[in-house]
């Protein structure tokens, strides 16, 4: 996923990119680490985020009937879009309130 995400924005193209977990790992309790080591590969790759979309889109979502609700949705974004973020802000040798 990460080196799709860089190549495409080597070609000059806008990313819509998708993350989400299985099943299994939603039901181990795992989406958090799941979706936020997927995001931090991008990150490793990529320092310009500007033409990319993040969309959080679950694997058990997708063609099954079951649906990701608001409230989990925004649990996933706010999770694991800030654990990114704050590990990107420490990398960077700054604090949060920075």
């Amino acid at each position: 996923m990460a080196s799709k995400t860089k190549a495409a924005l080597d070609a000059g193209l806008n990313v819509i990119l998708c993350c989400g977990e299985s099943l299994k790992e939603r039901e181990n309790g795992t989406t958090i680490e799941v979706v936020t080591r997927q995001l931090g590969a991008v990150a490793e790759k990529v320092k310009d985020w500007s033409r990319i979309v993040i969309a959080y889109e679950p694997v058990w979502a997708i063609g099954t009937g079951k649906v990701a609700t608001t409230e989990v949705c925004c649990c996933v974004c706010v999770g694991a879009f800030g654990v990114v973020l704050i590990r990107r802000i420490a990398s960077a040798g700054n604090s949060p309130g920075d």
